[in-house]
């Protein structure tokens, strides 16, 4: 696979675990949990081009922040038209 920097643009996948349908990222966002924490809200939608590109660094904040406080687990890709994923099986 390509070499990825911090600056390159990937898109960031929730892969529903039930059904397997992807959900790519459109906007990330925050919103304050019950303690009144604030904590990472995302949008998503099912159309991979409403899927809005980030830059890698950006993204794998995201990934981790989205395991740590919603325990989502999510996957970072060069493409939407790809089950090939950034660390996955290269």
């Amino acid at each position: 696979m390509d070499r990825i920097s911090s600056t390159t643009r990937v898109h960031v996948v929730l892969i529903h675990p039930d059904t397997k349908e992807h959900l790519y990222l459109v906007k990330p966002g925050t919103r304050r949990d019950r303690e009144g924490r604030l904590i990472l809200s995302c949008s998503w939608d099912a159309d991979p081009q409403r899927s809005v590109p980030t830059d890698f660094q950006t993204a794998t904040i995201i990934q981790r922040r989205l395991l740590d406080e919603s325990k989502l687990t999510v996957r970072l890709g060069l493409t939407t038209n790809s089950n090939r994923f950034i660390g996955e099986g290269q």
